[in-house]
């Protein structure tokens, strides 16, 4: 968005392009970061908490093939652990992304002027910013829910496993 076109002074013009060149180049810098954080946070989360269920799994398969006795419901509940842990990663993946997104959209929402500060904000870049703060905050809940999952499962399993006599 460009406020007025009028006569302006030629160093204002040219303070005023260097601006909004640097404002455009951070939304595409928000909108790579939106791709970028998403990945990241669903390969971590998802690999921490997906793997423990699948390593998990495979040790219930290795000691049942071993003909041993081996009672599964002790383990159910860690293996329920890991997967909310998962089903939490990818709501953490899905904020991170809405979170970059936010940034992006706001960043465009802004006013490009002549006259310094040469970007301003506008009623609705301060809207998209309270909700960009709110799902920030819950994208960091999420993912430590994600992670205290993690741990939980992890310690309860180290129960479990101790309490087997293996």
């Amino acid at each position: 968005m460009t406020r007025g076109n009028a006569e302006v002074p030629e160093v204002h013009r040219e303070h005023a392009l260097r601006e909004h060149d640097r404002n455009i180049e951070q939304l595409r810098n928000f909108n790579t970061a939106a791709i970028d954080a998403a990945n990241i946070a669903i390969r971590s989360l998802l690999l921490i908490n997906g793997g423990a269920s699948v390593a998990l799994l495979a040790f219930v398969g290795a000691v049942e093939s071993g003909n041993r006795e081996l009672n599964s419901e002790v383990l159910a509940e860690p293996i329920r652990q890991f997967a909310l842990g998962v089903g939490l990663a990818v709501v953490t993946a899905i904020l991170a992304y809405l979170v970059n997104h936010l940034d992006a959209v706001s960043t465009g929402s802004r006013m490009h002027t002549w006259e310094y500060p040469y970007v301003e904000e506008t009623p609705h870049t301060k809207k998209l910013d309270v909700r960009r703060r709110v799902l920030f905050f819950l994208a960091l809940l999420t993912a430590g829910g994600s992670m205290s999952l993690y741990f939980i499962g992890v310690w309860s399993i180290t129960g479990a496993i101790s309490n087997l006599g293996i």
